[in-house]
């Protein structure tokens, strides 16, 4: 039997899946899926905020990596101010990140 490796789509779901309890926890965080267009290429997978702090996801299956396209709009979101989840593959990833920030 093949082992079935988490797909982008998979790890979004575990993503959203956390941050939604995060909401019914009543903790302070608005967030959003950023789906691609013409208008959004590049910009992270999900753009939110979390007790006063702004955040970048960009979401990946494991082993793979962030275009030059992504790692400069990471950067310019770095730059802002915003913290910058590159390359998440597992929502603890996500949980461990916005722990540091309360």
């Amino acid at each position: 039997m093949r082992e079935k490796h988490p797909t982008e789509a998979s790890v979004r779901v575990g993503v959203k899946r956390y941050l939604k309890r995060l909401r019914a926890e009543g903790k302070a965080i608005e967030w959003m899926s950023v789906h691609g267009d013409e208008f959004t290429i590049g910009e992270p997978d999900i753009i939110g905020c979390f007790w006063g702090t702004m955040f970048c996801i960009e979401l990946k299956a494991p082993g793979n990596t962030s275009t030059k396209l992504q790692l400069a709009r990471q950067a310019a979101w770095r730059k802002a101010g915003a913290i910058v989840m590159s390359d998440v593959t597992d929502w603890h990833q996500v949980a461990e990140k916005l722990g540091e920030v309360c």
